[in-house]
């Protein structure tokens, strides 16, 4: 979701965030949020466009209030929607050689600089919390599933399908346009068109929903290894949750075993049973 440059539209967190990273009070109500706001705007807006720079590496406590307001992005023009083709489709997994370049960087840039409808920035700070992130497991999981690939030229690209995580849901189905030119005699991918229908967050040309971050994380391990990896469930694998103690087995060469036994005392067994005439209990 991009922010507006309005801050009447701010939310009470995104005013409180604008305050703490100019060093402003964060006492009061809304409205007093919003003037302390309007007012700091009005008497230092060219300090404001110093948070542009778009930060190196990003972790998952980077909020889009710490880059709020930022300037507009430069656009990538679209692809359109008739450029996809019609024939020349191939499994991924059987072609992993077509597959486009695509790197961290490449991801990175997208969900911070693709323009969303309303020419701001969508600042997707979320797809980009790294291997731990939800985003990441959808993909690592094996919810993207059906990914093929086709070449046009400069032009690659993909249609996959991701399952819902409720199993009630529809499979979402992707479009993704990627384009390669070489800079510095170094393939470089570019994203031209993402599209995850029916998800919300998924309208075309730039959709910045998690499914489509999740078809990014595939396609960026298959440009890595240049292979399509198997997918290694928990039962795959040796169980890790009931390990043997480890017990040095040198203990056991340390015992005494010279000790004099003791002698066996004479056990006395008791009949549970009373006598039926004296009531007491009487012994084997």
């Amino acid at each position: 979701m991009s922010v507006s440059e309005d801050p009447t539209k701010w939310t009470l967190s995104l005013l409180k965030s604008y305050c703490r990273e100019r060093g402003l009070k964060l006492s009061g109500k809304k409205d007093a949020l919003l003037a302390r706001v309007q007012d700091h705007r009005a008497a230092a807006l060219p300090d404001v466009q110093d948070v542009q720079d778009v930060p190196t590496a990003v972790s998952s406590s980077t909020s889009p209030a710490s880059v709020v307001p930022a300037a507009p992005a430069v656009a990538v023009s679209a692809l359109p929607d008739d450029a996809f083709p019609t024939t020349g489709w191939q499994k991924l997994q059987s072609s992993p050689e077509l597959c486009a370049p695509v790197t961290v960087q490449t991801i990175v840039q997208y969900f911070l600089d693709s323009v969303a409808t309303d020419d701001m920035p969508t600042q997707n700070f979320k797809a980009l919390e790294g291997t731990d992130s939800k985003l990441y497991r959808i993909f690592k999981c094996g919810f993207v599933q059906k990914i093929e690939v086709a070449r046009v030229d400069n032009h690659v690209f993909f249609k996959a399908r991701c399952e819902p995580e409720m199993r009630t849901g529809n499979p979402y189905k992707l479009r993704l346009a990627v384009d390669v030119v070489e800079e510095a005699s170094k393939p470089v991918a570019t994203i031209r068109f993402a599209e995850c229908l029916p998800c919300p967050a998924g309208k075309a040309p730039f959709a910045s929903c998690k499914h489509v971050a999740a078809l990014l994380y595939a396609l960026e391990e298959v440009a890595r290894f240049g292979r399509t990896l198997p997918l290694q469930t928990c039962t795959d694998v040796l169980q890790t949750w009931n390990q043997p103690h480890k017990k040095n087995p040198s203990q056991f060469l340390r015992l005494k075993w010279t000790g004099a036994a003791r002698p066996c005392r004479p056990t006395t067994l008791v009949n549970p049973r009373r006598s039926a005439r004296s009531g007491q209990l009487p012994t084997l």
